[in-house]
């Protein structure tokens, strides 16, 4: 069974959710947000590789509203310069 991980990237929480192919959430969880962007993207891998052990992970989809300035400026708004 193709599940998918939502990850919803806030200043203070990192928020997901496991849906199966209909939709249905099958476990959610949240940790908290690091400062760094390569921080966040290591969190974020560890999370997916942490299911993948589980289940077969057929896609992530993310969502955030912030910035994090990092020395690579990994994540970057529409706002930003």
């Amino acid at each position: 069974m193709a599940t998918y991980i939502s990850f919803d990237i806030g200043g203070t929480d990192i928020k997901f959710g496991v849906l199966n192919e209909q939709g249905k959430v099958l476990e959610q969880g949240k940790v908290k947000t690091e400062t760094c962007g390569e921080k966040i993207i290591a969190t974020l891998v560890d999370i997916k590789e942490q299911w993948s052990k589980k289940v077969y992970v057929r896609w992530c989809s993310f969502l955030s509203s912030w910035i994090c300035r990092c020395k690579h400026r990994v994540f970057k708004n529409r706002w930003s310069n």
